[in-house]
């Protein structure tokens, strides 16, 4: 029948009595819609199960484009980290900070600040659990810091750094349980009392954060970005480094050593 494969349905008749005649049955067509040939019902009942199937293909359409829209406005956001990266790691200024000297006093008109901030990555090759960078288990991993348009880019060594991954037979909740490349940066600067804007980048990932902090003379502080992972959700729902980082949680403190 025009090229449609027809199956007949002979469990209810259409008619009564001996009248029951094939055109009469309750059939389907190829695409699995009902058809109750010589009725208007079985017209009708057709064109409702064609247009749920347009309706069907129609939100599955709407539910692609919103994915793709998702996905390009991700790399646009990721594109626009990594310039803003590229941006602030060059210096436009040389007099800001210096690495400070161990020992000795602070001049006037100076403070002392360490900066603290580590990553924990998967071992080089290992990142079948979603983290993946250039740099992940690589021997030296990068950190940026700008301070009022003075950039450094310091290259901290990795050492490699295990946490059993199983508390007492069940999944450890600690973010960096298991094995990697553990990535520790502690340096002190000195620089003017007053107001300073401090950029703090991971060029290989990438991501950036920025911090406003006021010193006073003759102070020391502590300026610790401390990093927070990606969680995982099977087979329960706890951040891991092996899923890369989320984002970085500053914390500036004044120091009670001088």
């Amino acid at each position: 029948m025009n090229g449609e494969e027809m199956r007949y349905d002979a469990r209810e008749s259409v008619g009564s009595g001996d009248d029951l005649k094939p055109h009469d049955l309750d059939v389907q067509d190829a695409a699995g819609a009902p058809v109750l040939h010589g009725s208007s019902e079985g017209s009708i009942s057709h064109r409702r199960y064609m247009q749920a199937k347009e309706q069907e293909a129609a939100m599955r359409n709407r539910t692609t484009m919103i994915m793709i829209v998702a996905v390009l406005g991700l790399m646009a956001g990721c594109g626009a980290t990594a310039r803003t990266i590229t941006a602030m790691s060059q210096s436009k200024r040389t007099d800001v900070f210096q690495e400070a000297p161990g020992g000795g006093s602070i001049p006037a008109g100076y403070a002392d600040m360490v900066i603290k901030a580590s990553m924990k990555t998967p071992l080089e090759g290992n990142d079948g659990e979603g983290s993946r960078g250039p740099a992940h288990g690589r021997e030296a991993y990068p950190f940026l810091i700008n301070i009022d348009g003075q950039a450094v880019l310091w290259k901290v060594e990795g050492e490699k750094h295990q946490l059993s991954r199983y508390v007492e037979g069940t999944a450890s909740h600690d973010p960096e349980a298991g094995e990697g490349m553990k990535y520790v940066l502690e340096k002190k600067v000195r620089l003017a009392a007053g107001a300073h804007k401090v950029f703090f980048g991971l060029p290989e990932e990438p991501y950036y954060v920025a911090a406003d902090i006021t010193v006073a003379s003759g102070s020391v502080y502590v300026l610790e970005f401390k990093p927070k992972y990606w969680h995982k959700h099977v087979p329960t729902h706890i951040s891991t480094f092996f899923k890369g980082i989320a984002q970085y949680e500053v914390e500036f403190t004044e120091s009670l050593m001088r």
